[in-house]
C-alpha cells in the first residue's frame, strides 16, 4: 500500500502542474486590448509572414500608401501585407497578456516628429481617423527618430526631448487615456557607410544620431510610464535591421506588459 502511494505523488504533482495557467494559455473570455504601433519606415516594413499566435490578433493599418490600408479589423493570420514589428509585438502580448490583442498599425516612412504633432500630416491623417472613430487605445508602440538624425538640423533635434513627451501627452489626451503606456524603441544602431544586408569596417554613426537617442532616453526617464526599449548593442548597423524586428518587437511586448 505505501508503494503504491509513493508511486501516485509524482503523478499528483504533474497533475498539479499541468492545471496551472501559463502565459501561452488564451482566456477568451477577456476582452481584446487595443494597441497603437506608431512611427516611420522601421514600424512600417511589411512582415514576410504572420507570427505564432496571429490568429489571436486583429489588425488595421493606416500607412502612406491606402492600397495597404485595412480599414476594419481583420485576423492578423489573414491580414497580408502588415507591419512586422506591430504583428510580432501583438502576437507576444498575447500570449503575456493571455487574451486576444488589437493593433492599429499607423506608421508612415520618414515621417519626422513636426507630422505627428498637432496639426500635421500625420496627426491629421494617420492619427485624425482614430480620434474620429473614438476607438479605445490602451497603449502605443513608437519607433521615430532617425529622419532628425539624418538631416542633422539642429533646431529640431533641439527640442527633440521636449516636443516628444508633449507629443505623448497630447495622445493620452487625444484618446482620453491619461496613464496609456507608451513603449519606445530607442534608435538602433546605424553605419551610415553600411549598405543595407552589407559590412562595414568601422560604425560611423551620423553625428546627431547620439544626440536624438540621448533625448529619447530622457522622455523615458522623467515621464511617468514611458518606458524605452534599447536596442543599439545588438542592431545590425543597417538603417532597417528587418533581422532583428521579431526580438525587437518581442522586448516592445515585454516592457508593454510591465507597464499594464
Amino acid at each position: 500500500m505505501a508503494d503504491r502511494v509513493l508511486l501516485l505523488v509524482p503523478l499528483l504533482i504533474v497533475g498539479c502542474a499541468l492545471s496551472r495557467p501559463t502565459a501561452r494559455q488564451l482566456d477568451v473570455h477577456l476582452e481584446a486590448e487595443i494597441w497603437l504601433a506608431a512611427g516611420q519606415s522601421n514600424m512600417e516594413v511589411f512582415a514576410d509572414r504572420p507570427p505564432r499566435g496571429a490568429e489571436h490578433v486583429e489588425v488595421q493599418q493606416f500607412g502612406h500608401d491606402p492600397r495597404f490600408n485595412i480599414p476594419v479589423w481583420t485576423s492578423l493570420k489573414r491580414a497580408g501585407k502588415f507591419s512586422a514589428v506591430a504583428g510580432e509585438f501583438a502576437a507576444t502580448l498575447s500570449r503575456l497578456r493571455r487574451r486576444p490583442v488589437r493593433i492599429i498599425a499607423a506608421a508612415v516612412g520618414g515621417s519626422d516628429l513636426a507630422c505627428w504633432e498637432r496639426g500635421g500630416d500625420c496627426y491629421e491623417d494617420q492619427l485624425g481617423r482614430l480620434r474620429a472613430a473614438h476607438i479605445l487605445i490602451v497603449g502605443v508602440i513608437w519607433w521615430q527618430g532617425e529622419t532628425e538624425a539624418i538631416i542633422q538640423d539642429p533646431a529640431p533635434i533641439s527640442t527633440y526631448a521636449k516636443r516628444l513627451g508633449c507629443f505623448f501627452q497630447l495622445l493620452r489626451s487625444d484618446f482620453h487615456a491619461p496613464e496609456m503606456p507608451v513603449v519606445v524603441v530607442g534608435l538602433q544602431r546605424y553605419c551610415e557607410e553600411r549598405s543595407e544586408g552589407g559590412t562595414a569596417t568601422a560604425c560611423d554613426e551620423p553625428s546627431d544620431w547620439q544626440r536624438i537617442r540621448v533625448a529619447q532616453h530622457a522622455v523615458a526617464a522623467n515621464l511617468p510610464r514611458v518606458a524605452l526599449v534599447d536596442v543599439s548593442g545588438f542592431t545590425s548597423g543597417d538603417l532597417h535591421p528587418i533581422r532583428q524586428y521579431r526580438l525587437i518587437a518581442r522586448l516592445l511586448a515585454e516592457q508593454a506588459a510591465k507597464l499594464q
